[in-house]
């Protein structure tokens, strides 16, 4: 599976063939090469690397993917439509169209946070496309619940 296939994003769940919360046994299977363990500089203690598919996955400490990001050759998709090269305007539209608000995270990163999708533009255009798992975040405590758990 080496080609350059374009590999869809399917929010709060997969890129292509590699989907969230699966083991790298099921990931190898899924992608039909052996990946590269690499520690994780994400957070995640554990980063598989498909460096001839550009493709970079994140394991937890129970070694389940929580996050999964693809880049050149990969030719990820929205939609149908392509993500890579695509400027911040459009790449905020393509979201949009596809039911994700993005938000500017930083000056290089749209987060479609609901849609667990992080887009990263270094140099003001789509570089990678990054499936996250909302699940594996913690959850957010509004400012009124967090005083009346202060008293």
């Amino acid at each position: 599976m080496t080609d350059k296939a374009e590999w869809e994003v399917v929010p709060n769940s997969a890129i292509g063939p590699l989907r969230l919360r699966t083991t790298r046994a099921e990931l190898d299977s899924a992608i039909g090469e052996q990946s590269e363990r690499h520690m994780a500089p994400t957070g995640y203690p554990i980063e598989l690397r498909y460096s001839v598919l550009g493709v970079a996955v994140s394991l937890d400490g129970s070694g389940i993917a929580r996050e999964i990001e693809v880049s050149e050759p990969a030719n990820p998709t929205l939609a149908g439509k392509p993500l890579l090269g695509v400027g911040i305007g459009e790449a905020l539209r393509r979201l949009t169209r596809a039911g994700c608000v993005g938000t500017m995270r930083d000056s290089h990163s749209i987060d479609a946070e609901a849609c667990g999708i992080r887009l990263w533009l270094p140099d003001g255009v789509v570089a990678s496309v990054v499936v996250f798992d909302i699940e594996d975040k913690p959850p957010k405590v509004s400012t009124a619940e967090l005083l009346s758990r202060l008293g």
